[in-house]
């Protein structure tokens, strides 16, 4: 077991704005302030956690406190093995916990709080209680929370109570009260009491600069496969370790690391730990040059002199609230770099701050890795998802299980689809169609937005229609802000054709918007089902106006509309992929109860292959300038029209086996058991060339019909026929 001397683990640096303490204390190896080989920071860490366990026996309970000892707390929990309970202290919100709190004085950010349910939990299954910080000085937050776990639960009186740090610089008067509380301190180095003040040398000390974000920055966003316990809410070390290294391995697998001989792996404030697993991961699957450290709350003075231990440092937003600030030391040109976080939500300005920086140091290669519990790739700032994570309660079913279901009177809102996985060809065919019509598009949302406020006013509520309606409703909101400068409301609800829309959903809004303020949002128009059933589910919200938006209405009953052309919009050509990693909606009384939201299932396991924000950032690019004014079309529900005509032409008894429109031809051959594809010429291959491939692939006749409103249709299978 390696001796550590005040060389190995001391450096100081001055605190911006902290009238407390002027100083602060930081540890080279601890993975917080500056670059280190996870290597050698978890040799550190498994220093103090071999001297607890060869002097304290028995089952632990170790409690780290956020934010610069939760990686050491977690290491040195694993240490006393892989049933040590662990939890960490935070200064995050999160709902539906009882915390106990207390008060670190000396800090920026005073309050923190522990969960009151793990700590009662776990005390009747352990021997000692063991807290973990980085550095001990005064004693004082120790005594506080101690005190509070004394007040809450009786039954600690009988466990040994333990004090663990790397430093430990408690003068002897304050190490006498902690003594008096009976509690064990124990350390990898003790260091004098003494004036740290005067150790800070003279210079022109600055702040962190503020990180200009105005330029988008590409990277790639990695959803971990399976969420990591939240070590916030407490759980066992080795489940947690486990969880953190299988993500680690596929996380190793998935980035591009060739030719690169250095890279950098960041954690983000409390989420220290996940990321310096990855970056062990990269060092022995690699033999790369590893760095490991992670944004954090303290504030602290940069100095670029020799010695000092804060050379260059940024101000960013949190990942976990964009309206708090955070902060980065020390950054360097790597090879490559990836941010590990836990945020259930995206910030996107939290986003674009990190990574414009690491862009601007020569990093090419970017990586956000997100493994936390979080529901959907959408950012928070562009949408509200009233729908119920369902991810892992319901089994997704075959194509052709899901078919024979569905026409034997299951209803399709009860099952969920397995994902189609595009071939190379057909994804080739999504991004021609998505560069030719981005523009088209554009001007579909420019035209839509415009005349969406005209009818409702500059204080609409937009409520766009999951899952196809979800992309356009963040373009419309996009267009709302980069033309008028105002942050519309943006929400997705479900409706379900047969079961009506989500009034739990409903109830949410109009308990924060006026009826007359709601605008619904979809992609296209086909035959005019969900007009039909959003007209019908609006009778119990009369002041509600339940016409529609789209882009594309060749129905002709849109309440308006971009265009009656039936033009290819990209995010029709795929599924979870361009829609947040979100499945269809689903709705079933054994997984939904009375008050909840209609459900959806996060594909995490297909990150590799999100393009949602691809599709909505190509298309944003085309925005107009000017727009023509939009010309009416008298002709109304003309596509019923010709829908009835093909069903009767083709001998289709039941109509919703018909799906006319480039958008549901296309989610016809993607979800469903085709029987035919009707197009209105076999020669357009600027319009429906991924058809003419999703065709060829499935073995389906596409027969060329003098279609009228539509550019083609799709008829499913009629599996009655068989």
């Amino acid at each position: 077991m390696r001796e550590y001397n005040k060389e190995d683990v001391l450096r100081i640096a001055k605190r911006l704005n902290n009238t407390k303490r002027s100083y602060l204390l930081v540890d080279p190896l601890q993975g917080k302030h500056i670059p280190i080989s996870p290597s050698a920071s978890f040799e550190m860490m498994e220093s103090l956690g071999q001297r607890l366990k060869e002097k304290y026996k028995g089952n632990s309970l170790v409690i780290a406190f956020a934010e610069t000892a939760t990686a050491i707390g977690t290491r040195v929990a694993l240490t006393l093995g892989d049933n040590c309970r662990l939890i960490h202290t935070t200064r995050e919100e999160i709902e539906g916990v009882k915390w106990l709190n207390f008060n670190e004085e000396h800090s920026h950010a005073v309050e923190q709080r522990v969960s009151r349910d793990y700590v009662a939990k776990a005390i009747g299954q352990v021997e000692n209680i063991i807290f973990i910080d980085d550095e001990i000085s005064t004693g004082k937050t120790l005594v506080n929370i101690i005190n509070s776990l004394r007040a809450e639960f009786s039954e600690i009186k009988d466990k040994t109570i333990v004090v663990a740090s790397i430093i430990n610089r408690v003068s002897d008067a304050n190490m006498e009260i902690i003594k008096g509380y009976d509690i064990f301190c124990e350390y990898l180095l003790k260091l004098p009491e003494e004036n740290y003040d005067s150790l800070l040398s003279e210079g022109n000390y600055q702040a962190p600069i503020k990180i200009n974000n105005n330029e988008p920055v590409k990277y790639i966003t990695l959803y971990s496969k399976k969420p990591i316990p939240n070590a916030r809410l407490g759980t066992k070390a080795g489940d947690y370790y486990k969880s953190c290294k299988v993500i680690a391995e596929d996380i190793v697998r998935d980035i591009d690391v060739s030719g690169a001989k250095s890279a950098l792996v960041l954690g983000t404030e409390e989420c220290m730990f996940p990321s310096m697993v990855v970056g062990k991961a990269l060092e022995d699957e690699y033999g790369i040059d590893v760095w490991c450290h992670s944004t954090t709350r303290s504030p602290i003075s940069v100095l670029p002199r020799e010695g000092y231990p804060v050379q260059n440092g940024y101000e960013l937003h949190s990942f976990y609230d964009k309206k708090r600030v955070t902060y980065i030391y020390n950054i360097r040109s790597y090879d490559v770099a990836i941010v590990v976080t836990d945020a259930k939500e995206r910030e996107q300005e939290s986003e674009r701050d990190l990574f414009t920086l690491l862009k601007s140091h020569g990093i090419s290669r970017l990586y956000h890795i997100r493994i936390g519990e979080g529901f959907s790739t959408y950012l928070k700032d562009d949408v509200t998802i009233l729908l119920k994570d369902i991810t892992g309660m319901v089994e997704p079913l075959p194509t052709g299980e899901r078919e024979k279901r569905i026409q034997s009177g299951t209803h399709y809102s009860e099952m969920l689809p397995i994902e189609y996985e595009p071939s190379e060809k057909y994804f080739k065919a999504y991004k021609n169609a998505l560069y030719k019509y981005a523009p088209l598009c554009a001007r579909a949302v420019a035209t839509a937005s415009e005349r969406i406020i005209k009818e409702k006013g500059k204080d609409v509520s937009l409520v766009s229609l999951a899952r196809a309606g979800t992309p356009i409703g963040i373009l419309i909101k996009r267009y709302i802000k980069a033309k008028y400068g105002i942050d519309v409301e943006h929400y997705t609800v479900s409706i379900i054709r047969g079961r009506g829309i989500d009034k739990n959903a409903m109830e949410y809004i109009l308990s924060r918007h006026k009826p007359e303020k709601i605008k619904f949002i979809d992609g296209w128009t086909g035959k005019g089902a969900i007009q039909k059933e959003l007209d019908k589910a609006m009778k119990e919200y009369p002041l509600v106006d339940s016409t529609l938006a789209v882009l594309a209405d060749p129905a002709h009953i849109a309440g308006l509309c971009g265009t009656y052309e039936d033009f290819l919009i990209a995010s029709s050509c795929l599924n979870s992929t361009v829609s947040g990693l979100l499945s269809r909606t689903l709705y079933r009384s054994d997984v939904i109860s009375e008050k909840e939201f209609h459900g959806s299932a996060f594909y995490r396991e297909l990150s590799a292959s999100d393009v949602t924000y691809e599709f909505i950032e190509e298309i944003e690019k085309h925005f107009p300038s000017e727009l023509e004014e939009f010309k009416e079309d008298n002709l109304k529900n003309g596509g019923i029209y010709e829908v009835e005509k093909i069903a009767g032409e083709f001998n289709v008894s039941d109509i919703n086996l018909v799906k006319p429109g480039i958008g549901e031809a296309t989610r016809v051959l993607l979800r469903r058991v085709p029987w035919k594809l009707l197009v209105h010429s076999l020669k357009d291959e600027e319009h429906l060339g991924h058809l003419y491939q999703l065709a060829k692939e499935k073995g389906v006749e596409v027969v060329e019909y003098p279609l009228e409103c539509y550019r083609a249709c799709g008829i499913i299978k009629s599996l009655a026929d068989n």
